[in-house]
């Protein structure tokens, strides 16, 4: 039966046993359904305000709050402020004098063992807040479901304390024991539909705060050697952008797209590099696309790939690292530039050497004339064959040369005595020589489009014996426009023959 009591209750035990001891019911069915004890408020009518259940949970605090039996402690409260209650559960220890053992003050241990399928999410130790006051102004809330701190007040520069770490994370996958995945820390951001967050940071490392100590080496993440595994990642990223160092004026930074930037040189990453020169820094940039053919390349400081399938020597011009043949026209050649400290293509101010023409015969001819010539621009012809063969019956046969079909005796020289002939004689290998045998003819003619007579000088070569030189006059003052060889002896210039005519400027 229920009896009450307005007055203290004082309990005086006098021997060590139980002192108190409350029993359910066990009468009833199911057994005890109602609290075994209750603890209530002085107010009309009171309420309680902790309770032990009949299967031996503690509850504490709005007990109208516990609307399923889930925790074997539960601490409840509901009201507009926290002027009077700031902490759900409150613990403190204080420990003195010499201290080696390892203290845990606050365990949350749970095992799961047995031979049973386990799947879902099971937590050791988990901590919720929840904000849902849209109604007023929160914009100076910190609201942290988790708020870890380690304060140190002791050590000296001779013995310092070894470590303080404010939070230890462990995976610990024992012997004999598989994990499909492990994850030291595991942090990820929930945003749900029609919700907006300014800036999301799912691991942020905080300034240090150093109004006026020393801290010798400071560093915000420092990951140790990671090489136990078989494939080893000290940072592993998927999509999304990297940036090393302070937004804006970064080291490194990337986008989705891997392309990188170097706020401190002020260059964008998203360009390709520019080489250096001898006389310049390149700038950074990425690296140029190599193609198929480039697969056996290097990548030079100039910004080009380099062949090196000759074992890194040059196989063109434009390989050596002192020349550079860019813009380079027909005529050119290379002067060294100081300044550049490089040869470089250039137009020679005089003394230009340009090709007007050439020809290899492809079948045998009694003539060779090549007309239309403008000469106007050159201060010398330069004629030459290459290689010239008659079919004539003996070992050299006789070419004669003339200028604008002119058969007048205009063409000076000197043979046994003075000679003023209708034609320039000169002798070439005739069709009697082995095979391959060939002569050579060149001719400089000065002025050639003068209103003077025009002096030749020749040199010619039987490919057999000696050399000649020789000299002529052509006794015209019209522009040389046409130049005609033939057989004294009316043989055939061979196929084969390849002549070449050159203008100088």
């Amino acid at each position: 039966m229920a009896t009450t009591n307005h007055n203290e209750v004082v309990i005086t035990g006098n021997t060590d046993i139980t002192q108190l001891q409350v029993k359910g019911n066990p009468a009833a069915s199911g057994g005890q359904s109602n609290p075994i004890q209750t603890w209530e408020d002085g107010e009309s009518p009171s309420q309680e305000v902790a309770r032990v259940t009949g299967d031996g949970r503690q509850q504490v605090g709005d007990t109208s709050l516990m609307t399923t039996d889930e925790s074997l402690v539960e601490a409840h409260e509901q009201g507009t402020s926290s002027a009077t209650i700031k902490r759900g559960v409150n613990t403190f220890g204080k420990f003195t004098g010499a201290i080696s053992n390892g203290i845990a003050w606050l365990v949350s241990e749970l095992q799961l063992p047995g031979l049973g399928t386990i799947s879902g999410i099971h937590t050791a130790l988990r901590a919720k807040l929840t904000h849902d006051n849209d109604t007023n102004d929160s914009s100076g809330a910190d609201l942290r479901a988790g708020d870890f701190e380690a304060v140190n007040q002791g050590g000296d520069s001779t013995t310092p304390v070894g470590k303080m770490t404010a939070v230890h994370a462990r995976v610990d996958n024992q012997a004999s024991a598989y994990l499909s995945s492990a994850r030291g820390v595991a942090a990820q951001i929930a945003n749900g539909s029609g919700a907006d967050i300014e800036t999301a940071a799912a691991f942020e490392v905080l300034p240090s705060k150093n109004p006026s100590g020393t801290i010798d080496t400071l560093i915000g993440l420092e990951i140790a050697d990671i090489d136990k595994g078989t494939d080893n990642y000290a940072i592993r990223t998927a999509a999304g952008k990297v940036q090393l160092g302070e937004l804006g004026v970064g080291l490194v930074k990337s986008d989705n797209n891997g392309l990188l930037t170097n706020a401190v040189q002020g260059t964008d990453f998203d360009a390709e590099m520019t080489g250096a020169t001898a006389i310049a820094n390149g700038v950074a940039g990425i690296v140029p696309q190599p193609l198929i053919a480039d697969k056996d390349k290097f990548l030079k400081g100039d910004g080009t790939w380099a062949d090196t399938s000759s074992n890194g020597n040059a196989t063109a011009l434009n390989d050596l690292s002192d020349v550079n043949i860019a813009g380079a026209t027909d005529g050119d050649i290379l002067i060294y530039n100081g300044t550049q400290v490089r040869w470089m293509p250039q137009a020679p101010s005089r003394g230009r050497l340009e090709l007007i023409t050439e020809d290899t015969l492809t079948t045998d001819v009694a003539n060779v004339t090549i007309s239309s010539l403008s000469l106007s621009n050159y201060k010398t012809l330069i004629f030459t064959w290459l290689k010239i063969r008659s079919s004539g019956a003996g070992s050299r046969d006789l070419i004669y040369l003339r200028f604008n079909g002119d058969t007048a005796l205009n063409y000076n020289f000197y043979g046994v005595a003075i000679v003023n002939a209708a034609q320039y004689p000169f002798w070439i290998a005739g069709n009697t020589l082995a095979t391959g045998f060939f002569s050579r003819f060149k001719m400089e003619v000065s002025l050639p489009a003068g209103s003077d007579y025009k002096p030749a000088h020749i040199q010619t070569g039987l490919a057999y014996d000696i050399e000649a030189w020789d000299s002529f006059v052509w006794k015209n003052t019209d522009a040389i426009t046409q130049i005609e060889f033939f057989s004294a002896f009316s043989s055939n210039i061979l196929a084969g023959s390849q002549y070449a005519i050159y203008g100088v400027k």
